[in-house]
């Protein structure tokens, strides 16, 4: 009994002097315990399709876009780049890998129409004879942008996400890129002379065969009026700009 009285006595001293509390002993008894949270990954890799960078795609053709297109005459397009894109993603715990892979891709190609593609579009590739390839993603366009300079053709790609845990919807990109559009035409005949002039290259002519050059009537050795030479049939792709 005088045992118990004692500690009750020292207890009393310590919460005086303010060394120790009830409350102090029940946290310690309860800091041992630890909360676990669980983060589900398919919550991570929707948020990894929303903050992965796609790339802007450049707009590629055949003739290049660099040279003045012509009217009425077929241009592939594509874009690059072309192979799947990856991301890794980290939140907390969780690490997940997310693909994003070109579904289609729809040019707008500045004169009022469009063009949707699978995939990235078909690259014409130079190495390979013209007549072993095919696109069903071209263009030609109608009219010249003389009047306006240019057209601005805008690439919209569709991409498709996903990771290990299936599909995570689509987004897109876009890039653009300006085409020059000039007058032409493809002639397969010689041109038709002016009054006093006389082909040459005809039935019976000694001058190189298809040079078709007009020359007025002073005789062999008079020069060609420049602008009525014959213009060679144009190449549909891998041909030299126009007016080359």
């Amino acid at each position: 009994m005088r045992t118990r009285v004692a500690l009750v006595l020292a207890a009393a001293a310590l919460i005086v002097l303010g060394v120790w509390s009830p409350a102090e002993a029940q946290t310690t008894t309860t800091s041992s315990s630890t909360t676990t949270t669980t983060i589900d990954p398919a919550v991570v890799a929707s948020r990894a399709a929303a903050a992965i960078l796609l790339p802007e795609p450049r707009i590629l053709m055949n003739p290049d876009a660099s040279r003045d297109q012509l009217v009425n005459l077929a241009a592939w397009l594509w874009v690059e780049p072309r192979g799947p894109q990856r991301s890794s993603y980290t939140e907390g715990p969780t690490t997940l890998q997310v693909t994003a892979s070109i579904l289609s891709v729809r040019f707008d190609t500045g004169d009022g129409e469009t063009l949707t593609c699978p995939g990235g579009g078909t690259p014409y590739d130079a190495a390979r004879p013209e007549a072993d390839q095919s696109s069903d993603c071209t263009h030609a366009w109608r009219h010249s942008s003389a009047a306006s300079g240019s057209y601005r053709v805008t690439a919209t790609v569709t991409w498709g996400l996903g990771w290990s845990g299936g599909p995570l919807g689509t987004r897109q990109s876009s890039g653009s890129i300006d085409v020059q559009v000039a007058e032409g035409q493809s002639l397969d005949r010689p041109p038709t002379p002016l009054p006093g002039q006389t082909v040459l290259g005809g039935p019976g002519a000694t001058d190189a065969p298809g040079t078709g050059d007009i020359r007025g009537e002073g005789g062999p050795g008079a020069s060609p009026r420049e602008g009525h030479r014959r213009s060679p049939r144009s190449r549909a792709f891998g041909s030299s700009s126009p007016g080359a």
